[in-house]
Order: structure tokens, then C-alpha cells, then sequence
């Protein structure tokens, strides 16, 4: 389990689940989405050393950071 976003660590926001990986874009699993992104993306960067409870924005949206693991 991570304590940070970070390098494959799975973030779960107010606006989705994000996969700290490879940058291969949307994921279809069952019924869940999860964005795999890279670290050096804008929104990997924006997400690296942030942890449950921090709160960000991003195009103009508020993202709060609700799990990490």
C-alpha cells in the first residue's frame, strides 16, 4: 500500500480512478474506469507526493484525493 501518489500506486479521486504507470490513456474493467496515466503526464505531475484528503485543481476542477494503493 502506498501512503503517497506515486509510480504504481492506484489513486482514486472525485473525478475517477487514476493508474500511476504507463500512459496508455482509459481502462475498462468490469464496470469501472481507470485512467493510466504516466507520472511526467500534466495530471501525474499535478497527482505525485499528494495523499488522502489533499484537494487539487485541474482544468478548472476541484480533485480531492479519497484513496491510494
Amino acid at each position: 500500500m502506498y501512503e503517497r501518489a506515486e509510480t504504481g500506486s492506484l489513486v482514486g479521486t472525485s473525478n475517477g480512478h487514476y493508474f500511476i504507470s504507463v500512459g496508455v490513456g482509459k481502462v475498462r474493467l468490469e464496470n469501472d474506469v481507470y485512467y493510466c496515466i504516466s507520472i511526467e503526464s500534466p495530471i501525474g505531475q499535478l497527482l505525485k507526493g499528494l495523499k488522502v484528503g489533499d484537494e487539487v485543481r485541474f482544468r478548472e476542477q476541484e480533485i480531492s484525493i479519497q484513496s491510494i494503493t
